[in-house]
């Protein structure tokens, strides 16, 4: 066996590619190189002899044909193993300090970022020196593209997703798109950020053990006032955003909706001109006039933040809702149903009892203005007339 000649190895091959349905020389004829099918090259190995490995014709192109498949097919795999992602990244609400290195990432890993304006994205994008196409999704048109954007995270790409200032999804056209995402099952990561309602909420200096957070009361008086009436007994502090144009009416409906409840007017959050005005809503609607009026109205987007009611004023709006009145406002009116309970007879009556237990007038109104939610003159008033 250690004799055989390559010719022999040869017809080894050849007689195992018989099986296959190849022909076979007889042994000890002159035996011409046997062409196997085109598959892939075997070794053949003869015992006791050094036999190198025996090439079909035409393997480097197949080998090479083989490679480039082989290549294709885990470029095809890499494609369908990607995750599609969504990214809501919070950005700065002022200071460009805030911006996080893991917001940074988060731009660079995305293929295009969606925003509400995409000046206000390009501008910060360029601060941090990520180039991105970017793509418009503000409130106007971000419910019509979410579908699209859907599919596209769910083929695999990664999108970004910014507000022009704080938290994408509080107060913003975000959520349309988290939800839809999240109903398609793509995975959402959350960047956090800044967020205008906690910062101010934390300048304030207001109680914050419990807070609720309205946004954007309505532009329209009448459902300005009955909101408010709805929010009265929350017990917690309230957080409003409002812009400069619409401050002073909002403040005046607060005013009159918690004259003695404290507030606090933030603007500027965050800027070099940071400023938090603190007094009651009365005092501030009463700033806020003054600067009008002087030529110097207040800038900015602003955040109100209103000081839970107090125990006395929950226990009479308590008492109002059990006799079907939802609220009392300031100005006297109820909001709701039901004509069990009047307030200002109720209001009257608790003045009569205190006038009948000697609490002195001043006391009474100070008192009872701030449990039904009243101008102290005018309760002050009312305990003249009934003292008199």
């Amino acid at each position: 066996m250690a004799g055989k000649s390559r010719a022999d190895a040869r017809v080894v091959d050849a007689t195992a590619l018989d099986k296959a349905g190849a022909g076979v020389s007889a042994p000890g004829a002159n035996v011409p190189e046997v062409a196997a099918p085109k598959t892939a090259a075997r070794e053949v190995v003869v015992p006791g002899a050094s036999v190198p490995e025996v090439d079909a014709p035409g393997a480097d192109s197949q080998r090479a044909g083989t490679a480039t498949a082989s290549k294709a097919s885990r470029k095809t795999r890499g494609a369908a193993a990607r995750s599609g992602r969504l990214y809501v990244v919070g950005t700065p609400i002022g200071n460009l300090g805030d911006l996080s290195p893991r917001a940074v990432e988060a731009f660079r890993a995305a293929d295009a970022v969606c925003c509400e304006d995409t000046r206000v994205t390009g501008k910060l994008l360029a601060a941090a020196g990520v180039s991105r196409p970017l793509i418009r999704c503000d409130e106007n048109v971000i419910a019509r593209r979410a579908p699209e954007l859907v599919e596209r995270l769910a083929a695999g790409e990664v999108l970004a997703f910014a507000s022009d200032a704080g938290m994408p999804g509080v107060s913003d056209p975000g959520q349309v798109l988290v939800e839809a995402a999240r109903a398609a099952e793509v995975p959402v990561e959350v960047i956090p950020g800044p967020t205008a309602c906690i910062t101010a909420l934390v300048s304030s200096g207001i109680a914050c053990d419990h807070f609720f957070f309205e946004g954007f009361l309505p532009r329209k008086a009448g459902e300005r006032a009955r909101r408010l009436a709805e929010l009265a007994p929350v017990p917690g502090a309230l957080l409003f955003y409002e812009s400069p144009h619409r401050v002073g009416a909002t403040l005046d409906a607060l005013a009159v909706a918690f004259p003695a409840r404290e507030a606090a007017l933030c603007r500027e959050l965050t800027k070099l001109h940071e400023e938090v005005l603190r007094g009651t809503a009365v005092e501030l609607a009463s700033e806020v006039a003054q600067r009008e009026e002087t030529g110097a109205p207040l800038k900015g987007e602003m955040v109100i933040v209103v000081a839970p009611p107090s125990a006395e004023e929950l226990e009479v709006l308590g008492r109002l809702h059990a006799a079907g009145l939802a609220t009392v406002q300031g100005d006297g009116t109820a909001a709701g149903a039901g004509p069990a309970l009047d307030p200002d007879e109720a209001l009257r009556a608790d003045i009569l009892r205190a006038l009948e237990e000697g609490e002195p007038a001043n006391a009474i109104a100070k008192r009872l203005s701030q449990r039904y939610s009243r101008r102290k003159r005018a309760v002050y008033e009312l305990v003249l007339e009934l003292q008199g």
